[in-house]
């Protein structure tokens, strides 16, 4: 038995209402300065685990009490209950909770319903939740089912039986929109029938006639690779490459050379000083910048140049690959195609062999109407019963 102590008024009166509903919490004297003491109530494993009904009852009253009172505080602790899969409690209650705590909850739940590493059923709960918000909330309904719709997106990597929920939601939400989505999920075969029917069924839910007024949807891959075209370049000749290393070295040599007879500023400061050469001869002087401009110039079109020689020569190398491993890939269908060729016409002449011994011997007779075999009827289909969420 937990111990009553632990919860001071007003807090402790919940232990003692059992299954009665409480109306309005004014009458308990409970306001938002509670909200710390209601959502440790609420998180009570004690309580929550409790044999006693009153016990049992309490935290239920703290998640009522929470959404009443709109607090955002409680959104993260109440949803580490979705993982008490076993209590119906939580799947019958919490949705309420989060429907009158509102629009803040959305990110907390979007973010735990795109989590694959909880449970089915504990996801399940954050997609009623997501629609409960929906409901009660009109202006959050275009959001919620924007979410929905981006969650089934990702229907290769939900279960099935997840699918079927989003699905089920977004029929309650009326979410046309989301026709194409629902349409590509039930022809990859990634919704469970058995939750909220075939597509036909679904498609008449959503209020849609035929099937042509649905748009097809085209997925978009995760790590989109673009395939660009190869290039029209002529093959490097080893000529050219030896070129291209020759000019690699000039290139060096040059840099070297400029770095080695390179002035330091500070030398070339006090030699300034000393001579009145570039002070009296301005031409001199400009001869030198001019110099070291065109040095310059020089090095970095050299520079340029290598870069478009390596993009041709390995541009060059990727074509020549590629046609390599063409031309190999039709060489093997070639092959293949003579060997398959060469299989018909030995089991043919087998074949022809066979008959010819058994028209010999008075066998091969072909068989009357009356001796064909009839075939099997196909079985009507039965209708199944849909699964809800007390059946997983």
């Amino acid at each position: 038995m937990v111990n009553s102590t632990s919860y001071q008024p007003p807090i402790d009166k919940l232990l003692t209402l059992g299954s009665q509903h409480l109306n309005d919490v004014a009458e308990l004297g409970i306001g938002s300065e509670h909200i710390p003491d209601l959502i440790k109530m609420a998180v009570d494993d004690e309580l929550l685990g409790a044999d006693n009904e009153k016990e049992t009852m309490a935290p239920v009253h703290a998640w009522r009490i929470l959404g009443q009172l709109q607090a955002t505080d409680a959104i993260i602790p109440l949803i580490q209950l979705f993982k008490l899969v076993d209590n119906d409690l939580v799947n019958e209650e919490l949705p309420k909770v989060y429907g009158n705590i509102g629009t803040a909850a959305i990110p907390a739940l979007v973010e735990y319903l795109a989590q694959n590493q909880n449970q089915l059923l504990a996801r399940v709960t954050a997609i009623n939740s997501l629609e409960e918000i929906a409901s009660q909330h009109p202006s959050a309904s275009n959001q919620v089912k924007s979410v929905l719709t981006q969650s089934l997106q990702s229907c290769n990597q939900n279960e099935a039986e997840l699918n079927g929920f989003i699905v089920s939601a977004l029929i309650n939400l009326q979410t046309q929109e989301a026709a194409p989505i629902i349409k590509y999920a039930f022809n990859t075969n990634q919704v469970a029938e058995d939750i909220v029917g075939n597509w036909d069924e679904v498609r008449q839910s959503l209020g849609i006639n035929s099937d042509e007024e649905v748009q097809e949807f085209i997925p978009t891959p995760q790590h989109s690779v673009t395939e660009a075209s190869t290039p029209d370049v002529e093959e490097a000749s080893e000529d050219e490459i030896n070129a291209l290393i020759d000019l690699v070295a000039q290139v060096t040599e040059t840099e070297t050379q400029t770095k080695e007879n390179a002035v330091p500023t500070s030398e070339l400061a006090s030699e300034t000083e000393n001579t009145s050469l570039l002070s009296n001869e301005p031409e001199v002087q400009q001869q030198i910048i001019d110099t070291e401009e065109n040095l310059t110039n020089t090095i970095d079109k050299v520079e340029e140049e290598i870069e478009d020689v390596v993009s041709e020569i390995e541009a060059s190398e990727d074509t020549q690959v590629a046609v390599e491993a063409s031309t190999k890939t039709d060489e093997w269908h070639e092959q293949t195609k003579d060997e398959s060729i060469e299989t018909v016409i030995v089991e043919s002449d087998e074949e022809s062999n066979l008959l010819e011994q058994e028209d010999n011997k008075g066998f091969g007779r072909p068989a009357t109407s009356k001796e064909k075999p009839e075939k099997p009827q196909k079985a009507k289909p039965s209708k199944k019963k849909k699964r809800g969420f007390s059946d997983l």
